[in-house]
């Protein structure tokens, strides 16, 4: 799964706060599926310090290689990556918690891979995941560029096959899993900070607020509950 930097900024406030309610306390050992570029795997490894430690598993090898290059550049020693198919991978030792955005979207049977992975955490431990509700995407009044960014969203996530309102069914696939009914967390993007002047997706979403109109930009919705 590949994470953009862009979309690290977007939703990483609100990820570092699903981590926080979640429980993500120092010394604590988590498995990040579907890492991507690492994104998820250093807010946690924020958490946890240097005490604890972070396994990400991405199956995209150019992902894993950005995370690795990134975790080295910030002189993280507290997180590694590593490229396997979290379908079958298993950790080598058990977890204190199970975390993931954007991870089940894309997979063929989220429930199955959810219940059988959270076999691999410790009694008392943390599962919690973060997913899309592109449905929540709006714009009031009407704004034409919003409108597009958020077709285009939708178009992108179903080229890339992934299921763009897992959000929505979080509460479901955990009790799918066998897991205790989660607590749960919605989320949306409603402010805009520009990566250049002009020219950019975020600088024309910015214009179009400007001009009287509000962008709330698709809701995260997390859901987390602990191991029997």
């Amino acid at each position: 799964m590949r994470h953009s930097p862009a979309g690290g900024r977007l939703f990483g406030n609100l990820t570092e706060q699903l981590l926080r309610r979640a429980g993500l306390t120092p010394g604590m050992r988590v498995l990040n599926i579907g890492c991507g570029t690492g994104d998820v795997a250093f807010l946690a490894a924020a958490l946890v310090g240097p005490t604890g430690h972070v396994l990400g598993v991405d199956r995209n090898p150019a992902a894993a290689a950005v995370a690795r290059r990134q975790a080295a550049s910030a002189g993280l020693t507290n997180v590694d990556i590593v490229v396997d198919d979290v379908n079958t991978f298993a950790p080598s030792a058990p977890v204190d918690a199970l975390i993931g955005r954007f991870a089940l979207a894309s997979l063929n049977d989220p429930a199955a891979t959810l219940r059988r992975l959270s076999g691999f955490v410790r009694p008392g431990g943390v599962i919690a995941f973060q997913e899309i509700r592109l449905g929540a995407a709006a714009e009031q009044p009407a704004l034409s560029f919003a409108a597009a960014f958020r077709t285009w969203s939708r178009d992108s996530s179903r080229w890339a096959d992934l299921a763009i309102d897992t959000g929505s069914q979080l509460f479901t696939l955990f009790l799918q899993a066998g897991l205790s009914a989660p607590l749960m967390l919605l989320g949306a993007w409603a402010d805009v900070e520009p990566d250049a002047p002009a020219h950019t997706p975020a600088a024309r979403l910015q214009h179009e607020v400007g001009m009287g109109g509000d962008v709330l930009l698709p809701a995260l919705v997390g859901a987390w509950t602990y191991k029997a």
